[in-house]
C-alpha cells in the first residue's frame, strides 16, 4: 500500500472515531491536545486501526505516537 493511500485511510478512521471531518485531521493533529480522547475512544481507535490494517497494536505502542503523522508513519513501517 502506498503511504498516501494509507494516510487517507488512517485519517478517515480517526475522523470517524472522533466525529470529525477528514479535512479537520492533519498529520500535525495531536491526539491528546487536539482530539482529547477518552479511554473508550482510544480503545475504539486501536480496534478500528488494527482491524483496518490487520495489525496488533498495544497500548504502549499507542502512547509513543503523539500526532496523527507519527501514527501514520508507525503503521506504514509495521506493514512493511
Amino acid at each position: 500500500m502506498e503511504k498516501k493511500e494509507l494516510e487517507k485511510k488512517v485519517i478517515k478512521t480517526i475522523a470517524d472515531i472522533f466525529n470529525k471531518k477528514p479535512s479537520q485531521i492533519t498529520r500535525k493533529t495531536r491526539f491528546v491536545e487536539d482530539l482529547q480522547p477518552t479511554s473508550m475512544t482510544m480503545l475504539a481507535l486501536i480496534a478500528a486501526l488494527g482491524g483496518e490494517f490487520g495489525i496488533k497494536i498495544s497500548p504502549s505502542e499507542v502512547r509513543q505516537n503523539k500526532t496523527v503523522g507519527q501514527a501514520i508513519d508507525w503503521i506504514f513501517e509495521k506493514l512493511k
